[in-house]
């Protein structure tokens, strides 16, 4: 396959918003977070962001958990690159067992195609998260 076909198809398959479950937990504290700093710095993100989770957090919660994970992986942050960040995350609360809490992961994801979901969240929940995003016509 020529490579400009290979970036084509490439682009033609790129999601239009990140849903990442379990984004209050240690991976997304000690990976997540300074992974997508990083490719906002590089200005490669160009989608909205939705973080979810059980934790009954506002945004000032999620983005002072934000700051506090990148800066714990030893970068100088940018205020421009981290306002531009937590500019493009959402955080939809709530129980993963709950068909409600899909219902409005839906609405924060309204008029996007392609989904990503993102599960930073142990094994044993995948099946019930899978159910779940299913249930309300998500998948």
């Amino acid at each position: 396959m020529h490579p400009t076909t290979i970036r084509s198809t490439m682009t033609d398959q790129q999601g239009d918003v990140l849903v990442i479950f379990g984004i209050t937990g240690d991976l997304a504290k000690v990976m997540t977070f300074g992974s997508l700093y990083r490719l906002e710095e590089r200005e490669l993100l160009q989608f909205p962001l939705v973080g979810v989770a059980f934790d009954n957090w506002s945004m000032e919660d999620l983005a002072s958990h934000a700051r506090s994970a990148i800066e714990g992986t030893g970068v100088t942050i940018d205020e421009t690159v981290f306002d531009r960040l937590i500019g493009r995350f959402s955080y939809v609360q709530g129980d993963f067992t709950d068909p409600g809490l899909y219902s409005r992961v839906g609405e924060a994801i309204q008029g996007k195609v392609k989904p990503v979901f993102y599960l930073e969240i142990p094994p044993s929940l995948f099946g019930t998260v899978v159910k779940g995003l299913y249930g309300a016509g998500l998948t």
